[in-house]
């Protein structure tokens, strides 16, 4: 498996490299994502990923902790990845975020439909 990182700048640097830009796919190593899918750093994609328009992967998840002193809630920071395997499809509109502390994984094969939400730290079986 050979990853496309798109983590700390290297969407820009790495895959626009080599990214073909074909109507509104955009097309790098073996992947195809649709414009305007949203794809965050920290995000690690394998081969052949089929991502289409409206996606959002790797975002931060719905992480808050209560303050005991004043009740007040705080965001908490969300610092796991996700990393999505190879031949994996992720329908329109749908969302992957990342795991609060550990890693979201999307696993080999997996096949999401459109307008789906994968919560932070899941891990997919194989479908």
């Amino acid at each position: 498996m050979r990853w496309s990182n798109l983590g700390r700048g290297s969407a820009r640097t790495r895959a626009s490299r080599r990214a073909r830009l074909s109507g509104m796919v955009c097309r790098w190593a073996k992947n195809a994502v649709s414009i305007p899918a949203v794809l965050y750093p920290g995000t690690k994609i394998g081969d052949r990923v089929t991502v289409h328009a409206g996606a959002v992967l790797g975002a931060d998840g719905f992480g808050y902790v209560r303050d005991s002193t004043t009740g007040a809630y705080t965001q908490f920071p969300q610092q796991g990845t996700l990393v999505v395997e190879d031949d994996v499809e992720i329908g329109a509109n749908s969302t992957i975020d990342r795991g609060a502390l550990a890693e979201t994984r999307i696993r080999r094969g997996t096949k999401i439909d459109n307008l789906v939400h994968v919560g932070t730290t899941a891990i997919s079986a194989r479908t």
